[in-house]
């Protein structure tokens, strides 16, 4: 009867933190604030894309489509093919001066070590 005692507590306890976790957050949501990841000034905000799949590719296009301020410096992926074509499209449907991967940023590896 005491571990079902304790374990109705523990449930009660994580319910209270939880609700008042997800309260500060809706209140914290509605404050006035500007929170945002941006470059100032000349400031650029580097991505690396690892896994060159459509997934990611389309993740770094929608990136660097939402500010000039993006650039993309290195791609990894494990089949080279997925690696080359990725690039070149990212360069052509991109804006190009926002994809600036030198081929030492190019990184294409038959297996990955854990």
């Amino acid at each position: 009867m005491n571990d079902k005692t304790n374990s109705t507590k523990d449930r009660r306890g994580f319910l209270k933190k939880s609700s008042l976790t997800v309260a500060g957050a809706l209140v914290a949501g509605s404050l006035p604030l500007e929170i945002g990841a941006y470059a100032a000034g000349k400031e650029r905000i580097k991505l690396g894309l690892i896994g060159c799949g459509a997934r990611g590719s389309g993740a770094v296009a929608e990136a660097l489509k939402s500010s000039k301020s993006v650039e993309l410096i290195a791609m990894a992926d494990v089949f080279q093919d997925k690696l080359d074509n990725s690039y070149k499209i990212l360069k052509e449907n991109s804006i190009p001066d926002q994809v600036e991967v030198p081929e030492a940023k190019l990184k294409y590896r038959k297996q990955i070590d854990f």
